[in-house]
C-alpha cells in the first residue's frame, strides 16, 4: 500500500461503505501500520474530520487500484 492508492475499508469500520484514497503511511509501530485515508463522502458530515481524513489501520483497507 502506498500513498495514492484507492482503499476500500473492511467491515470491522464504520467507513465499510466508502472508497478512499491514500494520502499518508504511518511509520510501523509495534501493534499495527497505520494510513490517512481521505474519504471523499464524508466531507461535510457532522461526525466526520472537517477535512474528510481518518487514520485507518492498514490491515483494514482493500487496495482497489494502485496509484501509477
Amino acid at each position: 500500500m502506498k500513498v495514492g492508492d484507492l482503499v476500500k475499508s473492511s467491515k470491522d469500520t464504520s467507513l465499510s461503505a466508502s472508497v478512499g484514497v491514500v494520502v499518508e503511511i504511518r511509520e510501523p509501530t509495534s501493534v499495527a501500520r497505520w494510513a490517512k485515508v481521505l474519504y471523499p463522502s464524508e466531507l461535510g458530515k457532522e461526525f466526520a474530520p472537517c477535512d474528510g481524513i481518518f487514520l485507518i489501520r492498514e490491515d483494514h483497507l482493500k487496495v482497489i487500484s494502485e496509484s501509477r
